[in-house]
């Protein structure tokens, strides 16, 4: 509260517009993947194709960011600096109604990794037995996973009404409005889930030491995303959780919404990493032409010199190996 607080306007000011930019730019750069892995487009074509857990993660974050993204947004157009006969200038009530879906998606960000992470450990482990109709088995078991994750958490929050007007009034954080359940049964929740992912994770790790020489571009895909889930979602979990338990109030009336920050930040930073690791420029039919020609050791071009101009252009190739295995 900032009557209390003068510092947590400021704090909280500085966080939401960092969530505001991080958001935009993970819904742009996973929705730009998400188009390249169903559509051809003009400038950029996807280095390999998307696993359907990895599409399930994109959706994740592009749906469920663009439904919570309100909230910070509410509190950037609102805010102002301290100063007398003007607070309080957030209504709890659009803090709630906003901040409700912004918390539910930070809640099941985690629930999607964990997907990503069991897909690719079964990948690895049990590539024989892992087949294609598996996998859409434990995909959809995953979705609904999510679905229920995101339904239970918004049941949670309503149970919180009617708002408290009297303790509320001076709020500025959507966690402050929640006096009854002090968010926990969403920590709580998420705190179970990233436990549980951190145990896929140190598997995933142990099977990619295992296999080192068959590392592949999906392997960097989840084993970046795990390590930015570790340490912008699990570790503040850990903590706001530990922090609500023991002090029986809300870290968030003393350091903002900081989880609801680096929530956003993660998924910039992975959508970041994905769209330069698994896009690449396309290339015009010439310049694929000469770079196929050129480099490839396979192939010979025989050149003969034209009439007009004395240029010369490739007129015959030939391939010296006659199948390519595919690696």
């Amino acid at each position: 509260m900032s009557s209390k607080r003068p510092y947590l306007t400021y704090l909280c000011f500085v966080e939401v517009w960092i969530a505001v930019i991080c958001q935009a730019v993970s819904i742009v750069l996973m929705a730009h993947l998400i188009y390249c892995a169903y559509s051809k487009s003009w400038f950029f074509v996807l280095r390999s194709e998307l696993s359907k857990s990895l599409l399930v993660y994109l959706y994740t974050h592009v749906i469920f960011s663009s439904a919570g993204i309100g909230y910070h947004i509410y509190l950037v157009v609102r805010w102002h600096a301290p100063g007398a006969g003007v607070e309080p200038h957030y209504d709890p009530t659009w803090l709630y109604w906003t901040g409700l879906w912004s918390l539910n998606y930070m809640t099941i960000a985690p629930s999607a990794v964990l997907l990503l992470t069991l897909d690719r450990c079964l990948t690895l482990s049990l590539p024989f037995y892992y087949t294609r109709a598996v996998q859409d088995r434990v995909i959809g078991v995953g979705i609904c996973v999510i679905a229920m994750c995101y339904s239970a958490s918004t049941c949670a929050f309503l149970m919180e009404l009617p708002l408290q007007e009297k303790q509320t009034a001076n709020c500025e954080t959507f966690s402050c409005v929640n006096v009854k359940h002090l968010v926990m049964p969403q920590v709580f929740a998420k705190v179970v889930i990233s436990t549980i992912n951190l145990i896929g994770s140190c598997y995933f790790f142990y099977l990619l030491r295992k296999a080192r020489r068959y590392k592949s571009i999906k392997d960097r895909v989840v084993k970046y995303t795990i390590v930015l889930e570790i340490l912008f979602d699990m570790f503040p979990a850990y903590f706001t959780f530990f922090f609500n338990l023991i002090m029986r109030d809300t870290s968030a009336n003393y350091i903002g919404s900081f989880g609801g920050t680096l929530c956003p930040v993660d998924a910039a930073l992975c959508s970041i990493f994905y769209s330069f690791v698994l896009l690449q420029r396309r290339s015009s039919p010439w310049e694929y032409h000469r770079r196929n020609t050129q480099t490839s050791p396979d192939v010979v071009v025989v050149k003969r010199l034209s009439q007009h101009g004395g240029m010369n252009y490739p007129m015959k190739i030939h391939v010296k190996n006659e199948s390519i295995n595919d690696t």
